[in-house]
């Protein structure tokens, strides 16, 4: 249970919203940075209270208790509104989602809280704005009945406040679409996080979604779309959910079957990520294609040079160069002599030659940090070789 904690923790800490991973009796396991920020209080002071000392008020601990005492099957997930108190006292108002995950012989439950509160606010004062509206029309038509000459005037009026109406009405129809974006966002990030089977998915999503950024900064992109291409990089290997435990951690070479098998994720990952809509649509592009070669010798199309798209070119390169610095159950990790020279001999092969330079500037200023947290590496993935003869294992 320590190990999956700790291969967890990582993964919740990647998420944009507040999270927690809540055992059975209501023990809260997991809290991530963003639930600490969120109620004022340390990840540490979070973890091990259970659930319901969370809330101050009688009332809402009793709640809390028969919930967690009522029956939960993984995969069940409920969303709700609710207060969650701040360690100063004030409530923030939260949309809570609850899906249950099996872990062993047991359900746990992962709970998400995305704060609604500025939302709240902002509906409340188009409410208070829209009765003041609906006051001044009346008594602006009341004048109209009494003052023909003013018709025109008080007309335009009118039409003025109405106009006032809809625009707020739209700006609130945004923020609700807003915060189902969020709410749909949540819910697919947890079950990347109570679902991903690879030990090493956690530390490794985040050192790519940093490399991938890197890379993509040095060669020329915005440091806005170098970020938004580092989010969608940690997505690039999620068709892995389909992939059975004994091909990800198996210690020695796969065989032709097993080989077939993991290629399979990439067109996996494109199809999970195409049920997100656009806010996924570069993700998808990257599971698809980030084991494309640029001499047209990978998989899963077989692409060749520039009609590789540039974000999948950009992770072949990283997610190469995390798996050869890490230690894997069926490798250990490379040297960073060894990774380079690899870098430069498949630089037109594997590679493209831009990126691989991008790269190795990167780890030559020593700003690349390893997944050994030494200077010099950086942020990475999986194994650069993709055919299992040229003698190295790749898993990614």
């Amino acid at each position: 249970m320590a190990l999956l904690l700790e291969d967890i923790a990582p993964t919740l800490e990647a998420l944009g919203c507040a999270c927690a991973l809540v055992a059975p009796d209501g023990e809260i396991l997991l809290a991530n940075s963003a639930l600490a920020l969120l109620v004022g209080r340390s990840s540490r002071a979070l973890e091990r209270l259970r659930l319901p000392e969370l809330f101050a008020e009688p009332a809402d601990r009793r709640f809390v208790e028969a919930r967690l005492a009522s029956a939960l099957s993984p995969g069940d997930t409920t969303t709700r509104e609710h207060f969650l108190p701040h360690s100063d006292g004030h409530p923030i108002h939260v949309l809570v989602t609850v899906k249950g995950v099996a872990i062993g012989s047991q359900v746990y439950r992962l709970i998400t809280w995305i704060d609604i509160s500025p939302l709240k606010e902002a509906q409340a004062a188009a409410e208070r704005h829209l009765a003041s509206v609906t006051e001044l029309s009346d008594t602006a038509m009341e004048q109209a009945i009494g003052l023909k000459h003013y018709s025109e005037q008080l007309e335009d009026r009118v039409r003025a406040r109405t106009f006032e109406v809809m625009s707020q009405n739209a700006r609130l129809l945004a923020h609700a679409e807003q915060l189902e974006t969020a709410r749909v966002h949540a819910l697919q990030m947890l079950a990347v996080a109570c679902e991903a089977k690879d030990e090493t998915t956690g530390a490794h999503v985040v050192r790519i979604g940093q490399g991938t950024s890197r890379v993509a900064e040095k060669l020329g992109l915005k440091p806005s779309e170098a970020l938004a291409l580092g989010q969608a990089a940690v997505l690039h290997d999620v068709g892995k959910l389909h992939v059975p435990d004994s091909i990800l951690t198996k210690p020695g070479k796969l065989d032709e079957a097993e080989w077939i098998e993991m290629r399979q994720h990439t067109t996996w990952g494109e199809r999970i990520l195409a049920g997100g809509g656009e806010e996924f649509a570069s993700a998808g592009v990257i599971a698809r294609h980030h084991h494309e070669n640029v001499d047209g010798t990978g998989y899963p199309d077989r692409l060749a040079g520039d009609s590789i798209p540039l974000p999948a070119r950009i992770v072949r390169v990283v997610d190469s160069i995390d798996a050869l610095a890490s230690d894997r159950p069926y490798k250990k990790a490379w040297d960073w002599p060894q990774i380079i020279d690899h870098l430069t001999e498949n630089q037109g092969k594997a590679f493209d030659r831009e990126v691989v330079a991008a790269a190795l500037d990167l780890i030559n200023r020593r700003e690349w940090p390893s997944p050994t947290g030494e200077s010099g590496g950086g942020d990475a993935t999986e194994l650069g070789l993709d055919n299992p003869s040229a003698g190295t294992d790749a898993r990614g």
